[in-house]
């Protein structure tokens, strides 16, 4: 990425906390990305400052995807706003393979931060990841060692201190590359070190794993004002 973020995605609101809304492997292009900007309106209007971000290979931009340069690029621009906005908090929103992004960003930051994790798998199989490439490789470019550069979010999970919100949909036939449901058992269980207050599991009914692609609108403004209501829960 030339810039450290694309002015364009970012929706702002003066000394507002920040949130950081970070895409999976699906979705990846406007207007498939539509539902992304729609969270980001949606979290604007409740007065947040917002960025939809994207990396190398996704919506349009030069490069090839990979997880690896995902997490790189991702604190890159993190830090840029954070140096331009002063955010009094940090609201990091994941979904799916965003959702490992998110958690090692919430691990590595000294500032006051949210995790927010839309049906983000703990760790990828080989099958998962065998359905990803054949899946992803059709809407946008891959690195040819992709599976050397996954980035899982079981890595990060010990390490995350911030108050974690796990959302989540109805059970769907066992399927590769699709959220398994354990994993919020899972992600519960890692992060051992949190108070209980601090970890909370909202399960949206209707939904399913591409809720955030933006075809329920309904269901979005739910999981917005659950995430809005997270945060003023632990920054009051």
């Amino acid at each position: 990425m030339n810039e450290s973020y694309n002015k364009k995605d970012l929706w702002e609101n003066a000394s507002a906390p920040l949130v950081f809304l970070l895409p999976g492997g699906t979705g990846t292009k406007r207007p498939e990305m539509k539902g992304f900007d729609a969270m980001a309106a949606m979290f604007w209007l409740k007065g947040y400052s917002v960025y939809v971000f994207a990396t190398s290979g996704q919506d349009g931009l030069p490069g090839e995807y990979c997880m690896r340069n995902f997490l790189r690029e991702a604190q890159i621009a993190l830090q840029a706003l954070v140096a331009k906005l002063n955010p009094p908090c940090i609201i990091l929103f994941g979904s799916c393979a965003g959702g490992a992004i998110a958690g090692h960003l919430a691990a590595r930051t000294d500032r006051s931060a949210i995790l927010a994790l839309w049906e983000s798998p703990l760790h990828y199989t080989d099958s998962d990841v065998t359905v990803f490439v054949e899946r992803a490789g059709q809407s946008m470019p891959l690195a040819g060692n992709f599976i050397k550069t996954l980035v899982h979010l079981d890595s990060a999970i010990g390490q995350i201190k911030c108050p974690v919100l796990i959302a989540y949909g109805p059970p769907v036939p066992p399927e590769s590359a699709v959220f398994r449901h354990e994993d919020i058992q899972k992600t519960e269980s890692g992060l051992k070190l949190l108070q209980p207050h601090q970890m909370e599991k909202l399960f949206l009914p209707g939904t399913d794993h591409n809720l955030t692609r933006g075809s329920n609108v309904k269901s979005l403004k739910l999981l917005v004002a659950a995430v809005c209501g997270f945060v003023r829960r632990h920054q009051s």
